[in-house]
Order: C-alpha cells, then sequence, then structure tokens
C-alpha cells in the first residue's frame, strides 16, 4: 500500500464516521423540529379556540346590548344600560386579553398549550 492509498482511507474512515455522527445528529433535530411545529400547531389551536369563543360570547353580549336599548323608556334608563354594557365589556375585554396573555407564555416557557400537556398530535383544549 502506498501512502497516498493510507491516506485516502482514513479520510474515509474518518468521513465515515462523521457521516454516521450527522445522520444521527440530524434525526434528533428533525425529531426536535417536528415536535416543536407540533407544540406551535397545538398551541394555536388553543388560542384560535379561545378568541373564538370569546368572539362568540361578545357578539351574544352584544345582541342583548341591542335588545336592551331597543327597550328603552327613556334616556336615564338608556344612560344606565350603556353605563352597564360598557363597564360589563372592559372587564371581559381586560380578562380576555390576561388568559391570551397567559396562554402565550405558557406556550413559549412550557411547551404547553395552556393546559400543561405538550403537543401530542391534537389541539390541546384549554383550561375554560
Amino acid at each position: 500500500m502506498t501512502k497516498t492509498d493510507t491516506q485516502a482511507f482514513d479520510w474515509n474512515t474518518a468521513t465515515s464516521s462523521q457521516a454516521a455522527i450527522l445522520a444521527s445528529a440530524n434525526g434528533n433535530l428533525v425529531q426536535a423540529l417536528a415536535t416543536a411545529t407540533q407544540t406551535y400547531i397545538d398551541g394555536v389551536g388553543v388560542l384560535t379556540k379561545e378568541l373564538t369563543e370569546f368572539v362568540t360570547a361578545r357578539l351574544e353580549h352584544d345582541m342583548e346590548y341591542g335588545q336592551s336599548i331597543a327597550g328603552c323608556k327613556d334616556w336615564n334608563e338608556l344612560a344606565e344600560v350603556q353605563q352597564k354594557w360598557a363597564s360589563q365589556a372592559g372587564d371581559e375585554y381586560m380578562a380576555q386579553a390576561q388568559k391570551i396573555v397567559e396562554l402565550g407564555m405558557n406556550l413559549a416557557t412550557n411547551g404547553t398549550g395552556g393546559n400543561g400537556q405538550k403537543g401530542n398530535g391534537q389541539a390541546a383544549k384549554s383550561g375554560t
């Protein structure tokens, strides 16, 4: 065997070993990426569900408000109905904003969709 053949052989051995290490690392990387993607999808599902439920409830309250306004007999009653609606709506929007921030923080820090379960291929259910 010539010196050149030995050098080529060593290079092939080193390349083979490095390829095995890279293949192993890539498998772990692919798994981590798949898990992260599923966690993201689950989290977006939780946030979407939460926002949809909130919007639906707000629309129902707003329709009730419209009906209440239609039934007002004078300006004082109208002012009371409007004040009650504005206070309730403000409270609900603030509570919902806080809930969305908490869900987002859970997803970002714990990789959970708000209920403590990590992404598993199914949209997580919110705690509401």
